[in-house]
């Protein structure tokens, strides 16, 4: 690849780490949408892996066609979590279809860290459906697979979903 691609995508990268926490508010969602509508090409499937709010229908299409490769399961699992933040509750058969998806994919791929992403986020699901047990029992074998790491932003919201606090 030549090294102009590089470079466009580390514009791309500077922007994403620029966007800020999510407040809710239309600004923020301006300023993903600016970055969504640059995206050309798979850089559309891995940046959605950095941001899960810059997931975006064509990348979730990509992966329905199974061109996302590896970013398949984040993919998934972000669409879940995007369905269920923009539309809460009543999206919740549909994102855990998403995440179940998204677990099995990453299993397959012996992707460690997506499967501690969809673990979690399934988890999360359930304990806000009073299934806490069985988040508990899906969350805590991949969370005990890790020996290092445990300061990372993953592995802590694993954390606080198996004690059952708020995610960070």
């Amino acid at each position: 690849m030549p090294f102009g691609l590089w470079h466009s995508w580390l514009g791309y990268y500077e922007k994403v780490a620029a966007l800020g926490e999510n407040d809710g508010t239309s600004a923020f969602q301006d300023r993903s949408n600016a970055i969504i509508d640059e995206l050309k090409g798979p850089i559309i499937d891995m940046i959605g892996t950095f941001r899960e709010e810059l997931t975006c229908p064509e990348a979730v299409a990509r992966t329905a066609a199974g061109i996302t490769g590896c970013y398949a399961p984040e993919i998934l699992r972000a669409e879940g979590a995007n369905l269920l933040r923009r539309r809460g509750q009543q999206m919740a058969e549909k994102a855990e279809a998403l995440f179940k998806r998204s677990l099995d994919l990453a299993r397959q791929q012996g992707a460690l860290s997506w499967e501690l992403r969809s673990a979690t986020s399934l988890a999360r699901l359930w304990q806000m459906q009073g299934r806490s047990d069985r988040a508990r029992a899906l969350l805590a074998p991949v969370y005990e697979q890790f020996s290092e790491g445990f300061a990372t932003a993953d592995l802590l919201a694993a954390k606080n979903t198996l004690d059952d606090r708020p995610p960070i």
